[in-house]
Formats: structure tokens, C-alpha cells, sequence
């Protein structure tokens, strides 16, 4: 993912920046992206984009953190604009925070009473896992609704009667390796919309500027407060994004890059990514300027649509190289699983305790391991368990590298295996 360039450095959010950077290891890229969804919680459902038919748009956005595993605190990054907006909204116990271990009527009270909210999902894959329950039906449709900025979305049961969120104003940030998210994603998060709704902030090695280790100086309380106060100013606006003066800039860009869509170069995995494009570079545009002119966040200048998309294209470099490297084939990810245990165990495992981590029938692990047999990557060691005792089988991962093995969860290599 390119870092982003000096000229995105406008007013606030440069200085959030810095300020978060000063105490964490965690790629700039994080700090940048978290900050401006940390702007577009302070503006919430009181300022907004014109969108189609004069529907209003607010300046919410998905985030989804993604790195090789490691240690490049995605978690870190994500908590220092969350402690934030804590401290800006001290009206409830929770503030702008909807509860991760949310159920869809959890969901839609806490929304319907807060309007404005925040998700902030540490382990997305997990996450993802469990919106697929049976449990939490119709908790994916309403998160994919509720990106758009519906005026009202209305939720009907028997327990509960009617129930009816207005002007809702969500944001989520989720934190997750891309070996996981590429095993757990399903093809339908796409196609069905709520992962199109993402922006994806992928890094890579060469983005981490700090050792980990380094000394952390605490955050400056000073500074703390100087962010926070301009939040408060854009807490105090209302209005409508006015784009007339970099309306020509926008069009052109708009026009070439639907063009690259229908003429096929872009993921077709990714259709519903890019067909979003237009509001997303909007609404990274609003949130700039706001950075930029608190005071009167509403005028978008040509420099503040420029870096929006500067930064967006780094955005579907991320997107592109995240979706590609998805293993939508059910058999590749379940070779892939196999594998993730073995170097998960240091290279090696006894058939009954692959049995037990893969959760699959032994069928078709069989039919899983012979393939990876036939490939080379993994062979077969037997070893005496004594003079009469039958001989106990292992496998064994060829180049194997621990230190950079996938830990699996239970419910993850379950998921896997569904």
C-alpha cells in the first residue's frame, strides 16, 4: 500500500497522525484511516453528501486493517482513535461504541438510540464467522443497509413489535491478517455487498518505520486535548458538502474509471467495490476538507478531491491484491487449513491430532492429504511405538517456517471446514 504523501497532510487529521505515530510501531497508513473515520464519528448524521435524488450520504466509513501476520498493531492503531472519540462523547457509558458481541436486536436498539455509532472488531475473521450463525440472521443485511445512510431502517418482530432506526450514522474498523481473511471470506460477503462496502488498508513489511521494542512515550495530553477540540467544533456543523468547485475534476476521474469498469480491467470480484467508488473518494474528500477547515468543513476545494483520490488509489491497489489472493475454491481452502496446522504444530503432527484440528471426516482428509502427497508438501513419517505396538503416522510439512505460521482458533478451523 503507498504511504500517504505530504499532500494529504491537511490540518487535523496530519496532526492526529503524528500525534498517534508517536507511540506505536503501527504503519502510518492505520493512523491515517483511522483518524479520518474518527472525523466522520465527530460530523456524524448532521453532515452529509448530496447523494442520488437528493439522499442525503454521511461521512461514515468500513475499515478493514489487513496485514501479514506479525506484530504491526492493527489493534493499536484502531484503540488510539477509539479512546478518542471516547473522550468526546462521555453522554452515555459507551459513547459512540456499539458492543462487538452485538445480536441484531442488541444491533438495532443500540443504533435506533444512539444514531450515531462505532464497531470495532479486533478479530474481523471471527467476526465474519459469526454472522453466519444461524443466531445472528439478518444482522449481515442490516450492517450492508446501514452503510448507506438509509433514513430509516425498520426492523419488525413478534417479541418486539416495530422498530425504527432514523439518519443512522455507522462506522466499523476491522482488524485482521489477510492469511485469515482470505480463508474465511466467503464469495457471497462480496457479491452480496458488505464487503464491497469496505475500504481495505493493506501494508506490507517495508511499511513498518519502527523496531518493535522501541521505547513508547506516553501521548501527549496536550495534544490529546488540542484534537479533541476541533472535534468538538465539527460536532457543533450541519450542512450538505458543497463539490461545484471541483465538480470538473471529479467528473473526469469518475468517467475514466467506470470506463476501465465497464471495459473489464478491474477484479470482477471487486464490481461492487468500484461501483461505490464515486461516493467513497466523496466522502475521503469531505473528510479532508473538514481536516483541513473545520470551521467551515462544507466548501470542497480541488486540492482536498485531489488527495482523496491520491489516497484512494492506493486504497484498490489494497482491495485488489487482498481479494485476489482469495482462495474462492472450497478444496484450496481446506488444503490450506491443513497446512496452517502442521505449521501451526512446527511442521509436524500424528494423524489423530490432525483428525481432531481439522474437524473433517476422515474421508475426506484422506482424499485432502493425498492431494498434498501428490504435491509434494507434505510426506508421510512413521515411527515404532515398540516391538508389537502398531507404528504411529505423522506428517510432516515440507519447508516449513513456524514463525510465520497462522494460528488457528477452534472456531475458525471450524468455520473452515462448513
Amino acid at each position: 500500500m503507498k504511504r500517504a504523501s505530504a499532500t494529504l497532510g491537511h490540518g487535523w487529521i496530519q496532526s492526529y497522525v503524528d500525534w498517534a505515530a508517536d507511540t506505536t510501531d503501527a504503519p502510518r497508513i492505520y493512523h491515517w484511516m483511522v483518524g479520518l473515520t474518527v472525523l466522520g464519528m465527530a460530523m456524524g448524521n448532521r453532515c452529509s453528501i448530496q447523494g442520488w435524488g437528493g439522499h442525503r450520504v454521511f461521512p461514515n466509513l468500513y475499515l478493514l486493517l489487513l496485514s501479514p501476520s506479525g506484530f504491526y498493531r492493527k489493534s493499536t492503531a484502531a484503540n488510539i482513535g477509539t479512546y478518542l472519540l471516547d473522550n468526546l462523547d462521555d453522554s452515555t457509558e459507551t459513547g459512540f461504541r456499539i458492543s462487538e458481541k452485538f445480536t441484531p436486536q442488541t444491533l438495532f436498539q443500540d443504533m435506533a438510540k444512539k444514531q450515531v455509532g462505532l464497531i470495532l472488531w479486533n478479530e474481523f475473521s471471527g467476526a465474519l464467522h459469526r454472522l453466519h450463525r444461524d443466531y445472528m440472521a439478518g444482522a449481515l443485511e442490516d450492517l450492508t443497509d446501514l452503510y448507506d445512510s438509509p433514513s430509516k431502517l425498520v426492523s419488525r418482530t413478534i417479541g418486539r413489535g416495530t422498530e425504527v432506526i432514523t439518519t443512522p450514522c455507522l462506522s466499523i474498523i476491522g482488524c485482521s491478517t489477510k492469511d485469515w481473511l482470505t480463508q474465511s471470506v466467503k464469495r457471497g460477503d462480496l457479491q452480496g455487498g458488505f464487503l464491497s462496502r469496505f475500504l481495505y488498508v493493506s501494508v506490507n513489511p517495508s511499511d513498518k518505520e519502527k523496531w518493535v521494542g522501541e521505547p513508547v512515550p506516553p501521548l501527549s495530553h496536550t495534544m490529546r486535548e488540542e484534537l479533541l477540540t476541533t472535534l468538538r467544533v465539527l460536532t457543533s456543523k450541519k450542512g450538505i458538502a458543497d463539490f461545484r468547485e471541483c465538480a470538473e475534476q471529479y467528473n473526469t476521474w469518475l468517467e475514466y474509471q467506470e470506463r476501465m469498469v465497464n471495459d473489464n480491467l478491474v477484479n470482477s470480484n471487486l464490481i461492487g467495490f468500484h461501483s461505490r467508488q464515486g461516493l467513497h473518494v466523496k466522502k475521503l474528500a469531505f473528510l479532508l476538507q473538514a481536516s483541513r477547515t473545520p470551521g467551515d468543513p462544507f466548501h470542497i476545494t480541488d486540492e482536498a478531491l485531489s488527495a482523496a483520490i491520491y489516497l484512494f488509489d492506493g486504497l484498490v491497489s489494497s482491495a485488489t491484491s487482498t481479494i485476489e489472493d482469495i482462495d474462492w475454491d472450497v478444496d484450496a481452502q481446506s488444503l490450506r487449513q491443513i497446512k496452517t496446522l502442521l505449521a501451526q504444530a512446527g511442521g509436524e503432527m500424528t494423524r489423530t491430532n490432525l483428525v481432531r484440528g481439522a474437524k473433517m471426516r476422515h474421508i475426506r482428509l484422506d482424499e485432502l492429504i493425498r492431494t498434498l502427497q501428490q504435491s509434494g508438501e507434505i510426506t508421510l513419517v512413521t515411527k515404532k511405538t515398540g516391538e508389537r505396538g502398531r507404528p504411529s503416522l505423522s506428517y510432516h510439512l515440507v519447508s516449513t517456517q513456524p514463525e510465520t505460521a497462522t494460528m488457528l482458533t477452534e472456531d475458525e478451523a471450524d468455520f473452515l471446514d462448513e
